[in-house]
């Protein structure tokens, strides 16, 4: 049987009060797994809904309309408020909801999605031209039901493997900022001046921007250069490349950052440091380190890397409002002469070349993993794939 869209799936635009229940919006689901980026508990709850969100039951399927190329897929396992910037879908009769929660996340509605999409930056599709999606063959329900319980098990697998790639990417950025700690304490104690406070060698500034009318250009920053927590990466260690420009926000900034300045994120990947190749603008998320005349730049960046720690402890709740720059100005750093400095910078970077082959090289497998699950979906939903009970007529 041949299907679009709209005979497996109805839009769900009920709004109003349905109670208190969590509210899931864009930014909660991770990109491509069809599943929550922030844990259930850490949803925030709504006493009852409004026109930014509809009321959402229990198997009905969530679907990123905005930038559609992220694969925003969730099935609700509750009564839940869904943001506008979801389309919310209830499965007819001809579909099982665990089978559309697959077929949503499926290589063949993401494109057809981005294919429909309107918009170069912020491009967003809707449901008008998505459920026009077709598909070939579709299974019987009690079919759909045994490939959604092969689905489980398999993604539930490779997403295990996928966990334990991760982890050990984890670790071994943890070594780096171990080491990073002690060559860093080994060569202090070595031929260090007086202890001082990370204010005293370097200056510390917080980005800022003001947003302007669209309706006057001439406000505008041009090509200028804005750099967002997204952006800074200790992984990278440099800052070649950057997500936007003034002109894209239609902002005006009071603050620049040089070239040399190392960059750290105080908000979403709190902590994470990386050194501005050029002059760059950046929001109040964004906290620079100017060094002196007596500090190198990179040893700067390995110094800020191993007070890692100590700067998530300056954060509550991992956001750039909870984290004080003033506790972390007055972090206790010892600052040896700059010979000193540019030996332990070499040998950071020696360490860092070693174990950057192994992060490459597991992100790599990461990669392939994310994509054989993506192919296996897809085939799966469309019957490409020979599932033993379905073949054998066991279901």
């Amino acid at each position: 049987m041949t299907a679009r869209l709209k005979q497996l799936a109805n839009l769900v635009t009920a709004q109003g009060n349905g109670g208190t229940r969590p509210f899931i919006a864009l930014e909660n689901i991770e990109g491509g797994t069809g599943k929550l980026a922030t844990p259930m508990d850490d949803i925030p709850f709504r006493d009852a809904g409004d026109a930014s969100c509809c009321i959402v039951e229990t198997g009905d399927v969530l679907f990123g309309k905005l930038r559609p190329y992220l694969a925003k897929t969730w099935r609700s396992d509750r009564p839940i408020y869904a943001s506008t910037e979801l389309l919310a879908l209830r499965p007819t009769g001809k579909a099982a909801s665990r089978w559309l929660s697959y077929l949503m996340s499926s290589s063949l509605v993401v494109e057809w999605a981005i294919a429909t999409s309107e918009g170069t930056k912020m491009p967003r599709t809707n449901w008008e031209k998505l459920r026009t999606f077709t598909l070939a063959n579709i299974p019987e329900l009690d079919v759909q039901e045994v490939v959604a319980d092969y689905l489980d098990t398999e993604t539930t697998r490779i997403d295990a493997i996928i966990a334990k790639k991760r982890r050990m990417v984890q670790l071994i950025r943890e070594k780096q900022i171990g080491e990073a700690h002690r060559t860093i304490a080994e060569f202090a104690e070595l031929d260090s001046e007086r202890g001082a406070r990370l204010k005293h060698v370097c200056r510390i500034e917080r980005g800022r921007f003001t947003h302007r009318p669209r309706n006057d250009p001439s406000l505008y920053g041009g090509d200028a250069p804005f750099v967002q927590t997204g952006d800074v990466r200790s992984a990278d260690k440099y800052i070649t490349h950057f997500s936007q420009t003034l002109n894209d926000l239609g902002v005006e900034t009071s603050r620049s950052f040089p070239a040399g300045t190392v960059l750290m994120a105080i908000a979403a990947n709190v902590g994470d440091v990386a050194i501005a190749t050029f002059e760059t603008w950046c929001p109040d998320s964004v906290v620079g380190f100017l060094p002196g005349p007596t500090l190198d730049p990179e040893f700067l960046y390995y110094l800020l890397v191993s007070l890692r720690h100590r700067v998530n402890e300056t954060s509550t709740e991992n956001t750039h409002e909870n984290t004080n720059i003033v506790l972390l100005s007055e972090l206790p750093v010892h600052l040896p002469p700059l010979e000193v400095q540019r030996a332990a910078v070499e040998l950071l970077t020696s360490l860092d070349e070693k174990t950057g082959v192994l992060e490459t090289d597991l992100n790599r497998q990461v990669t392939l993993l994310e994509e054989r699950r993506q192919a296996l979906i897809t085939a799966a939903v469309t019957g490409q794939l020979d599932i033993p009970e379905v073949v054998h007529g066991n279901h």
